[in-house]
């Protein structure tokens, strides 16, 4: 009984320590959004995408800021 217990003890310490490694690739792995943002602002000056495009892909990266934004229109 108690080798079972041990068993079971040192896979919970092997989850938890896999579970830890998967969070940490997950943040370094993170972009982040105004980097993001900054290098389609870059490829809508180059043409590479309309300013329809950049808009769309600017609400879905930054969704809560883009109505805090004013229009210049």
């Amino acid at each position: 009984m108690a080798v079972l217990l041990g068993i079971l003890a040192v896979l919970l310490l092997i989850g938890f320590w896999i579970r830890t490694r998967f969070h940490e690739n997950a943040s370094e792995n993170a972009a982040d959004p105004e980097q993001l943002l900054v290098l389609y602002e870059e490829m809508r000056r180059q043409g590479d995408l309309t300013d329809e495009e950049f808009r769309f892909i600017k609400s879905r990266i930054l969704p809560s800021r883009s109505h805090d934004v004013p229009n210049d229109t």
